[in-house]
């Protein structure tokens, strides 16, 4: 198990480098502009703009600050599928994402 780990540390920064690699090339194809929001969906995406540190279960909710941008993160479809309880939070998540947009709903 222990052997495989260093693997999997390698592999997540090598996604996390190509993921900001991505994100630069978005902003340099759109003049510079930064996006206002960023909403990461499951534990995979925000660890990989956050670091491991960060959890969607103790993270969503409330916005944290990516390089100038609101990041929101929420639950992964999949796992909404699994517990549709869910639902009801990232339905929450998503009326903040739109109050930061200005939109009503």
């Amino acid at each position: 198990y222990k052997k495989g780990i260093p693997q999997v540390r390698q592999q997540v920064n090598s996604i996390r480098e190509k993921t900001e690699q991505y994100i630069n090339d978005i902003k340099a194809s759109t003049n510079g502009l930064n996006p206002k929001i960023i909403c990461t969906l499951g534990d995979h995406a925000l660890k990989i703009l956050m670091g491991r540190e960060y959890m969607v279960t103790t993270s969503r909710g409330k916005f944290h600050n990516y390089k100038g941008s609101h990041l929101m993160p929420t639950y992964h479809p999949s796992q909404i599928m699994a517990d549709i309880e869910m639902k009801r939070l990232v339905w929450g998540d998503m009326k903040q994402i739109m109050g930061v947009m200005g939109s009503s709903f």
